[in-house]
């Protein structure tokens, strides 16, 4: 995005509004009005991932990053987007939505969670109870997984070295 349409941006939510911007090739970044989450999907292009765009699209706050999105850019956003809701809210939730490589379609998808946080002073019991929130849930009569540790970490397609929030650890 050019530096005039962030500024725009941070405008409008510095005043209560809501924006809507498209991104890239066929990305968009949706939020209804200022609010301190942001749901984010790195789009793959593969129309047999419906129910990850309809789970998306169902929230108030969205970004849908194209497939061939620059992850500096991409950094640059969520960057001057954080800090902002930040300075608004007193802190800042990003989910990432995904399949991994090879679970599109099948019956035989394994869900999984995975949870960043800041490495210095997490909030250690918020993080708690949203793990056991995401592991008490079903998905297609399937209980999910969390990640165990930081050699089980997704290697997303399109995630470039920007995935990783800057001073985020593996939860």
């Amino acid at each position: 995005m050019k530096e005039e349409a962030l500024q725009a941006l941070l405008e409008a939510l510095r005043k209560g509004e809501g924006v809507r911007q498209e991104i890239g090739q066929g990305g968009v970044l949706h939020i209804d009005r200022p609010l301190p989450f942001l749901c984010i999907y790195r789009g793959t292009g593969d129309a047999s991932d419906e129910g990850t765009m309809t789970l998306l699209e169902g929230q108030s706050s969205y970004l849908l990053a194209p497939p061939d999105q620059d992850p500096s850019e991409l950094d640059q956003l969520l960057e001057l987007l954080g800090d902002e809701m930040v300075r608004q809210f007193g802190g800042f939730l990003l989910l990432e939505l995904s399949l991994r490589p090879g679970e599109q379609g099948g019956r035989e998808s394994k869900h999984l969670f995975r949870i960043l946080a800041p490495a210095e002073d997490p909030p250690e019991a918020v993080l708690e109870e949203m793990e056991d929130a995401l592991l008490s849930a079903t998905i297609h009569r399937k209980v999910p997984r969390a990640l165990q540790g930081p050699a089980e970490i997704l290697h997303l397609p399109g995630a470039g070295a920007g995935s990783r929030l800057p001073g985020s650890a593996e939860r």
